[in-house]
């Protein structure tokens, strides 16, 4: 079948966004061109996709850039030394599955890899990366990369600035099941039972959320707070009962796109926590 690991470089929120919903062939060139025909270009250098990896600058993904790294299969190909733009009709009557445009060979460069049907492709890796130049070379590891958005939100590539987005989703019954679960481990007294819930996108809030964590970080300067579990004054230390809970859940499986109710998903740093809130339904709506 000729199934390869290959790279596709492209904008960071791009990156995102096609692991969330896919490659979109029928974008393909509106930015880079199509020397051979409308498709997904990847390869099998990681230095040719950074040519097309670019970063958020003055954003959140300020210098930092994005690359997948794809399941693909090129089944049988079209090989080439010149461009040619109609290699893609090629594979559009059945001739041939895929197109290698070999620019290595003419060019001194890379060889391109194309693919024109979406089903050849499987996003499997998305590799977040700073470029570090001479310079910067330090023995100071990077400070770990939170996402700007969960990528289990709808709208995870999408920026906060600018319209923004106030959204709610029903969660899948899978996940309404591991909430119903959650209950069940931190409830006391009569047992309830979770009729229906929503997962709440809202940018604003997300954004005021954020730079929240941010001052925190700052000021920790590299350091974390005291966990719950440390803390022996007033009471004898105890771990926060929401963790607790998940964390003996963690072997009931979830939907791979809703993964929210995991301690992994959480910044253990700044002692965030899942913590239950009670309201009016008016107040909540």
């Amino acid at each position: 079948l000729n199934e390869v690991y290959l790279f596709h470089g492209t904008f960071v929120r791009a990156a995102v966004s096609i692991a969330k919903m896919d490659f979109r062939i029928d974008l393909a060139g509106s930015s880079t061109g199509t020397m051979y025909g409308r498709g997904a270009y990847l390869g099998e250098a990681i230095t040719k996709a950074d040519e097309y990896a670019k970063d958020e600058p003055g954003g959140y993904y300020n210098n930092v850039s994005a690359v997948l790294l794809c399941r693909t299969v090129m089944g049988k190909f079209y090989y080439t030394t010149k461009r040619d733009e109609g290699a893609g009709d090629a594979v559009a009557r059945g001739e041939y599955d895929s197109t290698c445009g070999d620019r290595a060979k003419t060019a001194n460069t890379f060889r391109e890899l194309v693919v024109y049907d979406n089903d050849q492709i499987y996003p499997e890796y998305i590799l977040f990366y700073e470029r570090v130049y001479k310079a910067m070379i330090s023995n100071t590891p990077s400070p770990a990369l939170h996402l700007e958005l969960p990528t289990y939100w709808t709208n995870c590539y999408k920026a906060l600035e600018g319209d923004g987005f106030n959204d709610r989703f029903d969660v899948p019954d899978q996940t309404l099941a591991h909430l119903q679960r959650l209950v069940d481990a931190s409830v006391q007294g009569q047992p309830w039972r979770v009729t229906g819930a929503q997962r709440v996108e809202n940018a604003a809030q997300w954004q005021q959320s954020l730079d929240f964590r941010r001052n925190l970080e700052s000021q920790l300067a590299g350091a974390a707070c005291i966990p719950a579990e440390k803390i022996e004054h007033p009471e004898p230390p105890t771990a926060v009962t929401t963790s607790l809970a998940l964390g003996s859940l963690h072997h009931h499986p979830l939907p791979h796109r809703e993964t929210a109710l995991s301690n992994a998903c959480l910044v253990e740093s700044v002692n965030e926590h899942y913590l239950w809130h009670g309201t009016t339904p008016e107040v909540a709506e």
